[in-house]
């Protein structure tokens, strides 16, 4: 059996949703949907059902008074999220634009400094997707702006993949940024105790098995065991200024040959001695991977028609020429200590002879 509620009944449950604003004595109750008769003390009287007037409606001009008053609202110097707002566009400009919509449009600019856009007010203001009812942050930012800021997500998710797992030698330590290309680089562990900065795709793919201590090629550990005449070699180690702010460390059987294929990077040699092929490499090995820290993060983009190399360049601020000279004398001296090359190279990355030979006859 339904409830009969009386006029006054209903008024009450009516101030309990609107307080005092509205006048109920010409309104009287006939049915949750019969419309009577509500009085605004700005606009006067109204008609409305009590139904919707108990969810929350109220006087129609009053709403249409309020949406007028934001579409017609000065906003030029207000920011919102990123963006702040230059000038209202005309009608006119809209038209030129071929913009239909009749909503108000602003030119807004974005903290990054890139060029004014138009975007409407509804875009500045809005606080859902239409179609959905998650809430969403409204587009307060540049296309660019907001391109990173959803990559950065996606890195994240990717990175989680990832993080704290083994592959080959390198285990993930954490993120490390993007390269100039957006592509995900990682923080890596290697077995040997030293760390190294790749790219997250190489890792996963295996393209980078350790921070470098497994070299293949003619220059590495497993060639030199398997060919002493290449290994005994001459060979030079060399310290090459680039420019002002550059060291390249590097080996090379012709020093001539070696500075005509820099494209003329190379200015001169700073500092260079005769060794055979093996003993080079691993002083060179040892003196890249101390040296780590003052790598470039970016290949220096005067320096990237220079063949082979790049991973060789270190910055002089870090270490200056005396640092890299008096390395490769305590180098010797303990190569000579240990006994050669080979037990220097294996002692420095904490690596066994059997277990390296291995490793490179199942990855190879």
């Amino acid at each position: 059996m339904s409830i009969k509620y009386s006029t006054q009944d209903v008024i009450r449950q009516f101030k309990e949703v609107h307080g005092e604003k509205y006048d109920y004595s010409k309104f009287v109750y006939v049915n949750n949907l019969t419309e009577s008769i509500i009085i605004c003390p700005i606009h006067g009287p109204f008609k409305q059902s009590p139904k919707v007037h108990k969810q929350g409606s109220g006087c129609q001009d009053c709403k249409n008074q309020r949406t007028s008053e934001r579409c017609t609202k000065d906003l030029k110097g207000q920011k919102f999220g990123k963006l702040k707002v230059i000038r209202r566009v005309t009608n006119e400009e809209k038209k030129a634009l071929g913009i239909k919509h009749v909503s108000v449009h602003w030119e807004v600019q974005c903290a990054c400094g890139r060029n004014p856009f138009i975007i409407s007010g509804g875009e500045l203001r809005s606080k859902k997707r239409k179609g959905r009812n998650k809430p969403a942050p409204p587009r307060w930012a540049c296309k660019v702006c907001t391109h990173r800021a959803t990559s950065l997500k996606q890195r994240k998710k990717s990175f989680a993949k990832i993080e704290n797992k083994r592959f080959n030698l390198l285990t993930v330590s954490r993120e490390w940024g993007c390269d100039k290309e957006s592509r995900m680089r990682v923080l890596c562990f290697c077995d040997c105790g030293r760390t190294t900065i790749t790219q997250a795709d190489h890792v996963i793919s295996g393209h980078a098995k350790s921070c470098g201590c497994l070299e293949k090629g003619e220059d590495s550990y497993p060639y030199f065991k398997e060919h002493s005449k290449y290994a005994d070699s001459d060979c030079f180690f060399y310290i090459a200024e680039l420019n002002n702010d550059y060291f390249k460390i590097g080996i090379t059987n012709d020093l001539k040959e070696r500075k005509r294929k820099s494209h003329g990077n190379y200015k001169k040699y700073l500092f260079k001695k005769k060794l055979n092929r093996s003993e080079c490499w691993t002083i060179e090995q040892i003196i890249l991977h101390e040296t780590l820290d003052a790598k470039p993060l970016v290949t220096p983009f005067k320096f990237k028609d220079m063949r082979g190399g790049k991973q060789e360049i270190r910055i002089k601020n870090f270490y200056d020429l005396n640092f890299y000279r008096n390395k490769y004398f305590e180098l010797l001296e303990k190569m000579t200590e240990y006994g050669g090359w080979e037990e220097l190279y294996l002692s420095r990355f904490n690596l066994s002879a059997s277990n390296l030979d291995f490793f490179h006859t199942n990855i190879s």
